[in-house]
């Protein structure tokens, strides 16, 4: 990888992320890294993870039902190079929700798998690894539709 290839990535991710926190408070975020530090045997290595699809996992401090609403309408009318939904996920046995932005393909083949071995975005990069590329490549044009749409 050479030194700095992953930046623009990497910010457009914690941008969108920063400017979900900004219209309300995030409690928790994450989201898929272009490159990731893995342990392989006793040494840490970077694992290329350009292929997998991006998500944008969080949890806001104080569910707003209202917002919520518009934040699924503004990324469900984006209309970029894959389309994209605002999913949900309730927490069993602890308080709140947690959000994910994220293709909407994606969260289908999660939905479909479920606990499978693998992770989604191991079995997407095997069966089609350009769509993560075309997905990735939304990010920025996606934070700058949600930024007029909620801003």
């Amino acid at each position: 990888m050479l030194p700095g290839s992953d930046l623009k990535n990497l910010d457009e991710g914690l941008e969108l992320l920063d400017f979900i926190n900004s219209i309300s408070a995030l409690e928790w975020r994450k989201f898929q890294k272009k490159h990731v530090q893995v342990w392989r045997g006793r040494k840490l290595e970077t694992a290329d993870c350009s292929s997998f699809p991006p998500f944008f996992s969080f949890r806001f401090r104080i569910e707003d039902e209202k917002l919520i609403q518009k934040l699924r309408l503004a990324v469900s009318s984006y209309e970029g190079l894959v389309p994209w939904i605002l999913a949900e996920h309730k927490r069993i046995g602890l308080p709140g929700t947690n959000f994910v932005i994220c293709p909407k393909e994606y969260w289908e083949v999660k939905k479909r798998y479920g606990d499978e071995s693998g992770s989604v975005g191991e079995r997407m990069a095997k069966e089609n690894p350009l769509f993560g590329v075309r997905a990735r490549s939304d990010i920025g044009r996606l934070k700058e539709h949600l930024k007029k749409s909620l801003g």
